[in-house]
């Protein structure tokens, strides 16, 4: 009878909380950069006081995630409104699908997985200079040559 009276009391007190269920929504669903620029990510975290628990990760090979290491240069992470990820000077290696978990870190909650986002990294193009100065090649005629039809009578003899 208690949970009862708990339930309707956080029905009359906090109706929103307890009819939207908490989510996280992870943006842009999908990103192509070249080699060397920057991506940056967002997980939108429809509470939050849920983003005190936040964790980045990159699905593996193996469909298995991979929890990114913000001690590693590579990465950047900010808290606040929008947690933010920076992946600086990617490589062809970062490709592949990313999104975020939050613990929500009370005793009802459970994790809660962002939607995923796809990272398309391709090679950066190698420039190419057009040459300086285009100069014209000129025959030179060496007074030897003779026309096409005294050259083949020649091979053919004289008849």
């Amino acid at each position: 009878m208690e949970n009862v009276f708990h339930v309707l009391w956080g029905f009359l007190f906090f109706p929103s909380a307890l009819l939207d269920k908490p989510f996280v929504r992870f943006h842009p669903p999908q990103l192509n950069l070249t080699e060397g620029e920057t991506a940056k990510f967002t997980c939108s975290i429809s509470n939050p006081d849920f983003g005190k628990h936040l964790n980045w990760y990159k699905q593996g090979h193996d469909r298995q995630p991979i929890k990114l290491d913000g001690s590693n240069r590579k990465y950047s992470f900010s808290k606040g409104d929008k947690c933010m990820m920076e992946i600086r000077q990617v490589e062809k290696n970062d490709s592949g699908t990313y999104y975020c978990w939050v613990n929500p870190f009370h005793p009802e909650g459970t994790i809660l997985e962002s939607n995923r986002g796809n990272l398309t990294v391709t090679e950066k193009a190698v420039a190419t200079q057009p040459p300086d100065e285009i100069t014209p090649v000129k025959e030179q005629d060496d007074g030897d040559r003779k026309d096409a039809k005294s050259s083949f009578s020649d091979l053919r003899g004289n008849f």
